[in-house]
């Protein structure tokens, strides 16, 4: 099965879903104005490459990426042909169902990371009252 090309506007468009922007978000970030970026997501226009370095940067990904975007390297899941979007298994038609799930994969994403945070700064903690009571 071959896959799908995806052109410099769908990878502006789906990246920006998968992390999480509203478009008129990610133009205020990107100091552009929504309709310029809708024109992009629409291929109606192309970016300059200074657009796309700003852009894979807010998104914190290589540019190399961005232009190898696949259906198979997006956060390990699938983009299909079908316009389905698959995550954790979960196959989902719908931009709301789309929506919810990445909320939900964020949220979690949040919530382990704050838990790293927290073993970390009770680790530093415990290393700086050793630290403290050997100095005393």
């Amino acid at each position: 099965m071959e896959s799908k090309k995806y052109t410099t506007g769908d990878r502006f468009m789906l990246l920006r879903k998968v992390k999480g922007f509203k478009q008129e978000e990610m133009a205020d970030i990107l100091k552009i104005d929504p309709k310029t970026l809708s024109k992009i997501e629409n291929n109606e226009v192309q970016p300059k490459i200074d657009l796309i370095e700003r852009f894979v940067d807010v998104l914190n990904i290589s540019i190399e990426d961005f232009f190898r975007f696949s259906e198979n390297n997006i956060f390990h899941n699938n983009i299909h042909e079908s316009s389905q979007f698959e995550l954790n298994n979960t196959k989902l038609v719908s931009s709301d169902e789309i929506y919810l799930k990445l909320l939900e994969e964020k949220e979690k994403r949040i919530q382990e990371k704050d838990k790293l945070l927290e073993e970390k700064n009770k680790l530093i903690e415990s290393l700086y009252l050793e630290l403290k009571q050997n100095k005393i």
